[in-house]
């Protein structure tokens, strides 16, 4: 995740340095740039939250006695 972001920061900065580009073709460039690492990083903390919910409910369900009183 975080590489890829990486990535598409360094490519928008070239693109903005670009002296063949003009300002509006920078700006588009700047926001698709924007939207795309948006989502990445969205997509990351989605698995994120996933992976932590599952090993939550794997975590519970293992643990059948824990919150059951001895005797």
């Amino acid at each position: 995740m975080f590489e890829g972001m990486a990535k598409l920061c360094l490519q928008g900065a070239a693109e903005a340095n670009d002296p063949a580009l003009n300002l509006i073709d920078k700006a588009r460039k700047a926001h698709s740039r924007v939207t795309l690492i948006i989502d990445d990083a969205m997509r990351g903390l989605g698995e994120v939250n996933q992976t932590m919910f599952v090993g939550g409910v794997m975590l519970g369900a293992g643990d059948d006695d824990a919150g059951t009183p001895a005797g």
